[in-house]
């Protein structure tokens, strides 16, 4: 994961069993990280979007009003911003 990182991939999927310790190796790399912009970590993931958007854009600091469009649109720009700045977003879902 840690590689994954430094490598500057899009996307990591970590796979495994009930009780291997995903969660724990999660938990560790997100201590030991200093990441440069925003770093989201959403356990147990609602299952219904607009919640889903609301909890992103509470941690991200991008308002979501029920508007899906607006919220991506808003979303994008962020992620231009970052890019820009030289700066990362994580997300992390442990489910």
């Amino acid at each position: 994961m840690r590689q994954g990182l430094a490598e500057n991939k899009a996307l990591q999927l970590l796979t495994g069993g009930a009780g291997v310790g995903k969660t724990a190796l999660l938990n560790v790399l997100v201590a030991s990280l200093e990441i440069p912009g925003y770093l989201c970590v959403v356990t147990r993931p609602v299952r219904n979007a607009a919640d889903f958007l609301t909890f992103l854009g509470g941690q991200l600091d991008l308002p979501f009003h029920g508007n899906k469009a607006k919220f991506l649109v808003l979303f994008a720009n962020l992620l231009e911003e970052c890019r820009d700045a030289g700066s990362k977003i994580l997300l992390i879902i442990d489910e």
